[in-house]
């Protein structure tokens, strides 16, 4: 699990003066990558070591609970909530302060690139799974 702090912009509102749904798929993204950082695998790290691309996207969602504007200083928490054997899902929760902003899920895959074209899946290693999965409670 890792936390981030997100400060809304002018340019992401749209004209009615709330953030802009594309934008909340980006802060999503920016959580996941800053959650892989944590454990030091960047993009240049995970493909030297794994001869992976990274983790595409294969599926999202979002729900939109309270509008956020300009100004705004949002924590976004993001972790992986289930792991498969080369897919994995992460689990995105924007608030401000106690207020709940939106609530995200994505689908993404361990994947290196398929001689040819298109992605190849491969097994997420133990080793991740084990850093980034959750400390159990107790």
């Amino acid at each position: 699990m890792n936390e981030i702090e997100i400060h809304v912009r002018f340019g992401e509102c749209d004209p009615a003066g709330i953030a802009f749904y594309p934008n909340f798929f980006a802060w999503y993204d920016h959580g996941l990558w800053t959650l892989f950082e944590t454990i030091g695998l960047d993009r240049e790290t995970a493909a030297a070591r794994y001869g992976i691309l990274g983790w595409p996207l294969v599926a999202a969602e979002s729900r939109f609970l309270s509008p956020t504007k300009e100004g705004d200083r949002l924590t976004l928490r993001t972790e992986i909530v289930r792991w498969g054997r080369s897919s994995f899902d992460v689990q995105h929760r924007l608030r401000r302060g106690d207020t709940p902003i939106a609530e995200g899920l994505e689908k993404r895959v361990w994947a290196a690139a398929k001689p040819g074209g298109g992605l190849l899946p491969l097994p997420i290693p133990e080793e991740i799974r084990a850093r980034l999965s959750p400390v159990p409670a107790g």
